[in-house]
């Protein structure tokens, strides 16, 4: 299990601004930008892709990528062998 959790001063800002839908709906959709929240997911039927170095740093090179060109700032991450737990928000500019 690789994590990290930086210090934010609060952890209940999890699934803040999500409003569900059925994924036959159009997929998951987050309503506020400004907030901060919790993401995960699950490689399908669960199998241990992330033990592999390869396939971890793909997964990592994408979040730097999104940290870099797409404003994402993360707060606190944790990858495990078949699943993944993000805590991100937007960077907000003025």
């Amino acid at each position: 299990m690789l994590c990290l959790q930086q210090s934010i001063g609060f952890f209940k800002a999890v699934r803040t601004g999500i409003f569900r839908k059925k994924m036959s709906e159009g997929g998951y959709k987050i309503r506020n930008q400004a907030a901060i929240h919790f993401i995960t997911f699950a490689v399908v039927e669960w199998v241990d892709v992330f033990t592999r170095k390869d396939y971890r740093d793909i997964l990592l090179d994408s979040i730097r990528y999104c940290q870099k060109e797409k404003d994402l700032q993360v707060h606190s991450w944790c990858i495990m062998s078949n699943h993944v737990h993000f805590i991100v928000s937007a960077k907000m500019t003025t």
